[in-house]
């Protein structure tokens, strides 16, 4: 039985430039395919409707335009179909006027505008009459440019009332079938939110049955061919890691779908309002940040100057894994620092170097 190499020097290449970026397409490949199935997998339910936007008419007296309407299986089923077909009639109506209103507000804008700057054109023309100098400007015309705008905006607004009274009336007229539509919408809106919960539930689970075995796998075998050391390991590590963000991903994005928002929101809340907890959780990033980060980096340190992978560095060069003296001078103790480099071996009796395993004479350990 070969044992593991635990001199294998970490710098070495498991695979060249071109396996690493086949392996990268490899990762890339398996999460694209991974984000189709997802997308698939989401049809096989089936997903709730939610009642139409287009019932939504708490906006009614601004509203401008018309929301087109396709009445769904939740619409019908609260009945907010027939009362809307009831009023539709005089939701028309009082869309039309408040488009109509608007535009004849604007105009009283842009009239406003003008007789502010036909006033400043007055008031220059007076303040040359006053200097005793020839007016540029005729004042009797601005006077009289200025009485119409005044008169049109008199007309605009007379009619912008008139349309607003018959906008409430109407909205008066309809306002039992408009309460009630709001109460029956924000009945099928919960209804909704039930059936949609237990839909992103029936989701998860069908994405587990897909990913979990595909995870456990890979899992199973990365474990099994690391220990190994296999030249394995590097193409299973990529398909592993794919499945691991796909898991991942099928796990958050269902806590997110699942956990009402508004709890983040009310912890971060409480969070930031306390004081202490507040520099508790700014204090606390930098700390998880500087622990991680330099967690990675004493890794890669561990790995790099590991004792044993430096020996195994050094006599590759032929060199005093100690003080990196070379070792042509040496028998068994380095002739700089005294080190000793080479035993016995217990087998054959031949010199071998203290921090291979193996004797390079008889093969033994």
């Amino acid at each position: 039985m070969v044992e593991k190499d635990t001199y294998t020097e970490i710098s070495e290449k498991r695979t060249s430039k071109l396996g690493y970026l086949i392996l990268a397409a490899l990762f890339v490949f398996l999460f694209v395919i991974g984000q189709t199935v997802f997308s698939d997998i989401k049809e096989i339910p089936d997903r709730p409707d939610s009642p139409s936007f287009c019932l939504y008419l708490e906006d009614i007296e601004s509203m401008t335009y018309k929301r087109s309407c396709s009445f769904n299986e939740m619409d019908k089923k609260y009945g907010l179909d027939v009362i809307y077909l009831n009023i539709e009639h005089d939701i028309d109506r009082i869309i039309g006027l408040n488009r109509v209103i608007n535009n004849k507000e604007q105009l009283v804008d842009l009239n406003e505008y003008k007789i502010s700057g036909l006033l400043g054109e007055y008031d220059v023309s007076l303040q040359e009459v006053i200097a005793d100098e020839e007016p540029l400007l005729d004042k009797s015309e601005i006077k009289s440019r200025i009485g119409s705008l005044e008169s049109s905006n008199d007309v605009l607004s007379s009619e912008i009332g008139q349309m607003i009274s018959e906008r409430d009336l109407l909205i008066q007229k309809i306002r039992p079938d408009l309460d009630r539509l709001e109460v029956l919408y924000d009945e099928a809106r919960d209804d909704y939110k039930t059936q949609i919960a237990y839909y992103n539930v029936k989701v998860f689970v069908l994405k587990l049955l897909f990913v979990l075995p595909f995870f456990g796998v890979f899992l199973f075998l990365y474990l099994k061919y690391k220990k190994k050391d296999s030249p394995y390991t590097i193409i299973i590590t990529s398909i592993f890691f794919a499945s691991t963000i796909l898991f991942l991903q099928v796990v958050l994005v269902f806590l997110y779908e699942i956990l009402p928002m508004e709890w983040f929101a009310e912890i971060f809340r409480v969070l930031m309002s306390v004081s202490i907890l507040k520099y508790l959780v700014y204090y606390g990033s930098v700390v998880v940040v500087i622990v991680l980060l330099g967690g990675i980096v004493y890794y890669i340190q561990k790995k790099v100057y590991d004792p044993k992978r430096v020996a195994y560095r050094y006599l590759k060069d032929n060199k005093c894994p100690n003080c990196g003296f070379n070792l042509e001078l040496a028998e068994v103790y380095c002739a700089k620092c005294g080190r000793q480099v080479k035993t016995k071996c217990l087998k054959c009796k031949n010199l071998k170097y203290v921090d291979l395993a193996y004797c390079p004479f008889c093969g033994k350990k």
